[in-house]
């Protein structure tokens, strides 16, 4: 990039703040994605690549071998080294970091009058990545509780603020030493959208510089950071696969009008870098990212006792539909209880359905032997099934036994001629029976006298 474009970038920020506030609210109107939209699920993201990897393995496994025992070198090395030297990124470059940027002069981020640079976060190496391109602290955490995940080592390293280290950040502006922040507290696919700015960090001043930061990994598609992955995990991937490129993007500088409190101006820099970067402004944040992962694992605990236990699924499901027939089969039994139970639970199977049961039996369809059972006559037939019964008190329930009649009793005396005759015929030897039924129930329960005899 020329001088003269890189001096117009630098001078534009009155008319970039003005432009700016005018596009905050049609970024913040649009509907927002699903959170799920923000995150890499899985590192790798389709099967073809996993195959490509398979074979890649041999190689790759020794270039992580490899890689590493370079990497201990370049972590004693750092140490000596002079922040973005070249013969840092070098090294880098070696362990498979690639660092591209929008800016030709390896002194232009040296130059910038900001003190605070705003970036978004995609990966636990970004504060190593602009620290290797500028000299700079980094700030990621915030006042929710959130800590970097990089070693202690790569923290002292690369200058890595903790949440309590709010003297350290007014001393270090003093110094004019860029502090790095990353508001969204929370690392996202950078694809999408961005989390909400959280921050309280550059309330020492109103001069911020814009900073957006993509990856991307030739040949393999493999995700950077999936969602819950370890920085271990990511840093392994760096070094078994060729080369992993991070890019840099210059999104200029935005000065906080007077009018503005620090939040509208935290999230006014949130659209602006969105809307350059045709991302969303969304108002997720950590917090909700934190429940989206416990929501995941739960959905996938469940999966996997319904894979592992689909023989108890079965049995569950067998103990529940035998508990059913035993069910229908007793109440048939209990209108009709010359019928053999087997025979009953066999046509339950069929019908799976009481009535339906029972006008098979009545009609004929279901054959069967009846089973015998001792008589009593104690009440006359005639006081069962004829409803005209007298008053009379003095029979109770312990007087009272139902008589038992089989199958013929209740068949009709001639065969209807008609339709209309048949039909009647059968309505009412099955009143008959859900009659003796309840009677039977009645008796058993102790509530059987003449008048509800009367009432059945």
């Amino acid at each position: 990039m020329s001088s003269s474009v890189k001096q117009s970038n630098e001078e534009s920020s009155p008319t970039e703040s003005a432009e700016c506030s005018t596009t905050t609210t049609n970024q913040s109107n649009k509907p927002n994605y699903s959170i799920d939209k923000l995150f890499d699920l899985k590192r790798i993201k389709s099967k073809q690549h996993y195959y490509w990897l398979i074979l890649y393995s041999p190689f790759g496994l020794c270039l992580f071998i490899i890689r590493f025992f370079i990497f201990l070198y370049v972590l004693f090395v750092s140490a000596i080294l002079p922040h973005s030297s070249s013969v840092r990124r070098s090294l880098f470059f070696i362990l498979g970091i690639s660092i591209n940027t929008d800016v030709d002069d390896d002194d232009y981020y040296r130059k910038l009058k900001a003190k605070f640079l705003i970036a978004n976060h995609i990966s636990d190496l970004d504060p190593v990545i602009l620290n290797l391109i500028m000299p700079c602290a980094s700030y990621v955490g915030g006042n929710n509780g959130q800590t970097s995940n990089q070693p202690c080592y790569l923290q002292w390293l690369c200058q890595i603020l903790k949440p309590n280290d709010g003297d350290n950040v007014y001393e270090l502006s003093m110094k004019n030493v860029p502090i790095v922040c990353f508001p969204e507290q929370s690392k996202t696919n950078g694809r999408f959208g961005l989390f909400k700015f959280i921050s309280n960090l550059y309330h020492h001043d109103s001069l911020v510089h814009m900073i957006f930061l993509e990856t991307k990994r030739p040949i393999f598609n493999v995700s950077i950071s999936p969602l819950g992955s370890h920085w271990l995990a990511d840093l392994f991937w760096i070094f078994f696969l060729p080369v992993t490129i991070f890019k840099v993007k210059h999104l200029g500088k935005l000065e906080k009008e007077e009018s503005e409190t620090y939040e509208e101006f935290l999230q006014r820099i949130q659209s602006v870098m969105a809307n350059k970067t045709g991302l969303q402004a969304t108002d997720f944040r950590w917090n909700d990212k934190r429940e989206f992962i416990k929501r995941l694992l739960k959905e996938n605990q469940i999966k996997k006792s319904s894979k592992s236990n689909p023989k108890q699924k079965q049995q569950q499901t067998n103990s529940q539909k035998e508990s059913k027939i035993n069910d229908y089969s007793k109440k048939v039994k209990e209108i009709l209880p010359q019928v053999p139970l087997d025979v009953i639970k066999a046509d339950i199977l069929i019908t799976n359905n009481i009535d339906d049961t029972v006008e098979r039996i009545l009609n004929g369809i279901v054959k069967f032997i009846p089973e015998k059972q001792q008589q009593s006559s104690s009440v006359d037939e005639k006081l069962l099934l004829d409803k005209d019964v007298p008053s009379t008190s003095s029979i109770t329930s312990n007087d009272i036994k139902i008589p038992v009649v089989d199958n013929k009793n209740f068949g009709a005396k001639t065969f209807g001629k008609t339709s209309t005759e048949r039909i009647s015929s059968f309505q009412e030897r099955k009143a008959q029976m859900y009659r003796m039924a309840r009677i039977r129930y009645l008796q058993k329960r102790g509530l059987l006298n003449a008048n509800f005899l009367q009432k059945i």
